[in-house]
Formats: C-alpha cells, sequence, structure tokens
C-alpha cells in the first residue's frame, strides 16, 4: 500500500497539558502618563517572569541601564528594593533583553529606578499560574500535513512562545509510539510555530504526536 495514497489515515495527536502562560506588559509612570501607576503588584497565585524592559528618562538622564523591583524573603517577613544594573551605558527609550529571565512571586512588584527622572518605564515578559510554572506541557495544535519526497511534514502551533522541550514520537500502531530520531524541526516565523518531518520509512501509515514542555 502506497503511503502518499493513505495519507488521510495517519494520525496526528498532540498531548500535553494546558498551562496558563500570557503575555503580559507593565507600563509604569512617574508623572501619571496614561492614567499608569508608579508601580505594579503581582497578583496572588501568580508568577512573572520578566524578559525586557524599555526605560524613559528626561533630564538628568541615567548613567546605567537598570530596572528596580521589590523583592520578599521567604525566611523572614521582610521586603526590600532590589535595583539590578544590565549595563553600564543608557541610551534613552530602547527595549533592553535581559541575558536571563528575572522571576517575581505574587506579592513582589515592578518599580520604576532611582537613578534618573523617569517619564515612563515598560515591562515587557508572562504572567504564569505559581502552579504551571515547573514542568508544565505547552498545548500543540497540529494545522497542517503533507507527504514529500518520503517525509511527513506537520505545520505545529504551540500555546506558548516561552523556551521549550520538544519531543516528536511516531508509530505504525497506537500502542507502540517512540521517540523518532529522523525528527527535524525548522522554526517558524514566530516563536509559537514550528515545521517538523520525519521520514515515513516506506510505512503504509504513520501516527505522529508531538510533546512539548516548557524550559525555565
Amino acid at each position: 500500500m502506497n503511503f502518499r495514497a493513505t495519507l488521510f489515515t495517519a494520525l496526528l495527536l498532540a498531548f500535553s497539558a494546558r498551562a496558563e502562560v500570557v503575555p503580559f506588559n507593565v507600563f509604569l509612570s512617574s508623572n501619571g502618563t496614561g492614567g499608569a501607576p508608579t508601580s505594579y503588584t503581582i497578583p496572588a497565585g501568580k508568577i512573572y517572569i520578566i524578559k525586557a524592559f524599555r526605560p524613559f528618562a528626561v533630564t538628568p538622564l541615567p548613567s546605567t541601564t537598570q530596572f528596580r523591583v521589590v523583592v520578599r524573603a521567604d525566611n523572614i517577613a521582610a521586603s526590600a528594593f532590589q535595583t539590578v544594573t544590565i549595563k553600564d551605558t543608557y541610551m534613552n527609550s530602547n527595549t533592553v533583553w535581559l541575558p536571563n529571565p528575572f522571576h517575581l512571586k505574587a506579592g513582589e512588584s515592578l518599580q520604576i529606578p532611582f537613578n534618573a527622572e523617569y517619564s515612563s518605564f515598560r515591562y515587557f515578559g508572562l504572567l504564569i499560574d505559581e502552579s504551571d510554572l515547573y514542568a508544565q506541557g505547552i498545548p500543540v495544535e497540529i494545522d497542517g500535513m503533507a507527504v514529500n519526497g518520503g517525509e511527513l511534514i506537520a505545520e505545529a502551533q504551540f500555546g506558548s512562545p516561552r523556551p521549550r522541550r520538544t519531543v516528536v514520537e511516531t508509530a505504525t500502531d497506537l500502542d507502540a509510539f517512540e521517540a523518532n530520531v529522523t525528527a527535524e524541526e525548522i522554526a517558524g516565523a514566530t516563536r509559537d510555530r514550528a515545521t517538523f518531518s520525519v521520514d515515513t520509512e516506506d510505512a503504509d501509515r504513520l501516527f505522529l504526536r508531538i510533546r512539548a514542555s516548557a524550559r525555565n
């Protein structure tokens, strides 16, 4: 039986637990621009991951590029301001990507740095349920497939743009899935899309599933 002729019998499965992970951007202002507050507190049950920020200051301009947060101690009832310097130089209104994500838990807050007269400050990040921070699954949807030159091609849409670990498994029987060592992933135009290809190995039919979990 020819695989191309029986492509309709192939089953594409996406297994994952849905995690409440959403992009969440915070706008702060020192002078009330746009009705923005001067700080933002992380809600109960949530964790905020700072990915990037964009500062805008008026005279005097800061000498370094910083962001500022309030963090809480876990071993005593105390909290403290913390200023994190990312660069020893400063360029006004540039988006600055953190070399590593910075995590804040519920009750902690985003602030405006004190090293200049900031009129606005933007934080770009992800807001996550506490229960979904580690080992959470990322939903995967298959929205297209084709056979080309002995390869099964699958288009995948991920439920989050977060860094991830992806495993592609195939089987000729639904009870015998195994990791497919021939699988290749091609990054899509955005972080939440990718194309996968696997060798059909002249099978009459092929079942394929994709598993994804967040990588923190």
